[in-house]
């Protein structure tokens, strides 16, 4: 049996959880907006930027763009560089790897794209859990598909392809052109279950 303590203790700690988790998807949304509209972008090849600036850069309006900035600084994605009247705002060293490099086993900021995707037919779902019905794969959109490719791409690239060149790798004792480690399959002979 559970002491009050205990359950106090285990609500804090759920509260606390689902408090971050929260904090969390929000800044995987603002980090959708920065991946798809280009503002990461333009922070590292123009940065550090105003708001102004990155108005120009990117093609978005000023408010918005202020917005995403202070958010961006306010949970660390961006840093601020105060210079008098004007916030400037820089991506961190190792942050453009995370969010831009294609290549790297660091970006993630694909996931940002399968989160928002996975979100899209929540209503959708939601009527699913009611009636027994599925929600086509297609309902979430290009952002899951999309972004599902893009964060497995560096995997890919990077450790699929390595291993399947080491398997490449021939055995001098095995026949031509059987790989190293492969066995020889045996032939099946029609069984009493076998049609």
């Amino acid at each position: 049996m559970a002491t009050t303590a205990d359950a106090t203790e285990r609500r804090d700690a759920l509260v606390e959880r689902l408090s971050t988790d929260a904090i969390g998807a929000f800044d995987l949304l603002s980090v959708y907006l920065g991946d798809v509209l280009g503002l990461y972008r333009a922070l590292a090849d123009e940065g550090p930027l105003t708001s102004a600036e990155l108005v120009e850069a990117a093609g978005i309006h000023e408010r918005y763009a202020r917005e995403w900035l202070e958010h961006q600084a306010a949970s660390s994605l961006l840093e601020l560089e105060p210079n008098g009247d004007a916030r400037r705002y820089r991506l961190p060293e190792g942050h453009d790897e995370a969010l831009l490099d294609t290549s790297s086993l660091s970006y993630i900021a694909p996931l940002a794209r399968s989160f928002a995707g996975a979100v899209k037919p929540l209503e959708t779902l939601v009527a699913a859990f009611r009636s027994g019905e599925g929600v086509p794969y297609a309902d979430y959109g290009d952002d899951l598909h999309e972004g599902q490719a893009a964060f497995s791409k560096p995997l890919y690239q990077n450790l699929l392809t390595k291993e399947l060149a080491a398997g490449r790798a021939r055995d001098p004792r095995a026949p031509a052109g059987r790989p190293a480690g492969a066995r020889r399959r045996r032939r099946l002979r029609p069984g009493p279950l076998q049609h």
